[in-house]
């Protein structure tokens, strides 16, 4: 075993690129060494000059690769180290010399600008980026790039998990701004901070602003779409419930629409307003019959009147009031559940649908015949299902 474990490393390493059991290793070269040596005096282009004719050498020539790399990486981390240490004392100078009341006042906008810039994007110091973008917006608000200092404070903040702060320069954008470049970006972000926020209120009037101000029935259904999730995410059932009543009656061919049709099935699934939701489903699987959401909204359908719109009839025996279920929301049940096993015969939705039917047959309408059928079918359509030695053991049972 060991021997064929050694053999194997050796054949590894006679077949991997640049490197076989023959080559002289790498240390070994002069050029390679004097290379190393270049490199710990910092001199690295005189060390990529010291390897440069082993390229022309095939059996060196991969060494050679590796340690241009090798040094190349070094001279590139060593010019970063520079860089930023150049920035550091820029910034440092120039922080200095702008609180001491230099530069001209035209001018000390800018470079506020610039030295947030070299923390924000050169330096990664977020905090002290924060601080200039801060000093701007406060000082400065006829600043020629306004928007997109408070924008990149805003995000700053975000990063920074400071959400609630971040959230007021965002609005403060889509409030003041609505010509910037950011307008757009800041709205799905004040949309997304604000709910749980003290700004969830301005969030959603900056909002309706906007579906206002839609300049056509595609932006209006977007607007309009986006004011009922905002709703929705506040908890404000109700309005959001309404305001998707809206898109779908007045945006009927809109992607929006359908989507609304859903958030409002699924609100009202969340509400336990069965009857509600399951009505809205109804309209949806008519309106939409190729939509790829039509199957799983016919199985819920199937299982809202099977498991939650239970209707009992009251009798009379021997002067006692005695309550049986009713069969009329199985039977609406089980039409849903055939419309998956006719319109999607081999999806997972239609094994689960003949698997519905037939506990609603056994359990409910007390027809093992049918059931029988059903749970063959099943078993005939999804021989490897999970549920297949599940519904074999209810076939023996009714057999028996």
């Amino acid at each position: 075993m060991k021997k064929r474990l050694i053999f194997s490393c050796l054949l590894s390493l006679a077949t991997f690129p640049g490197i076989s059991p023959g080559q002289p290793s790498a240390a070994k070269l002069p050029e390679i060494a004097r290379a190393r040596q270049l490199v710990q005096e910092c001199n690295y282009d005189e060390a990529i000059q010291a390897v440069q004719h082993l390229l022309e050498n095939p059996e060196y020539s991969s060494h050679a690769k590796v340690e241009i790399g090798k040094i190349k990486l070094r001279k590139a981390e060593n010019e970063l180290s520079k860089a930023l240490s150049s920035f550091n004392d820029a910034a440092t100078t120039l922080s200095q010399g702008l609180e001491e009341g230099g530069g001209d006042d035209a001018e000390r906008p800018k470079l506020m600008y610039e030295l947030a810039s070299i923390y924000h994007d050169r330096m990664n110091n977020i905090p002290l980026a924060v601080s200039c973008y801060e000093s701007i917006v406060k000082d400065y608000q006829n600043f020629i790039m306004i928007d997109k200092v408070t924008f990149k404070l805003a995000s700053c903040l975000e990063s920074l998990g400071r959400t609630d702060e971040a959230a007021a320069y965002f609005r403060d954008i889509v409030a003041k701004y609505s010509y910037s470049e950011f307008f757009k970006i800041a709205q799905a972000k004040l949309n997304k901070a604000a709910p749980g926020t003290s700004l969830a209120q301005d969030a959603i009037e900056a909002q309706e602003k906007t579906l206002e101000g839609a300049k056509n029935d595609s932006q209006a259904a977007k607007a309009a779409y986006e004011l009922a999730n905002l709703h929705s995410k506040q908890g404000n059932k109700k309005q959001a419930l309404e305001e998707y009543k809206k898109i779908s009656a007045e945006y009927p061919n809109s992607d929006e629409a359908r989507r609304a049709m859903q958030k409002m099935a699924d609100l009202l699934d969340k509400d336990k307003n069965y009857s509600e939701a399951a009505s809205v489903l109804d309209d949806y699987v008519t309106k939409y019959p190729n939509d790829p959401d039509t199957e799983k909204n016919l199985l819920e359908l199937g299982k809202i009147y099977e498991k939650n719109m239970q209707d009992y009839k009251t009798t009379t025996k021997e002067g006692r009031i005695v309550y049986r279920k009713s069969t009329e929301n199985a039977q609406k049940a089980l039409e849903y559940y055939e419309k998956v096993t006719e319109t999607y015969p081999d999806q997972d939705s239609s094994a689960e649908a003949f698997l519905r039917k037939g506990e609603i047959y056994e359990n409910s309408i007390k027809d093992p015949e049918q059931a029988k059928r059903q749970y063959q079918e099943f078993l005939k359509r999804f021989p490897d299902h999970a549920e297949a030695g599940r519904v074999s053991e209810k076939l023996k049972k009714l057999d028996e």
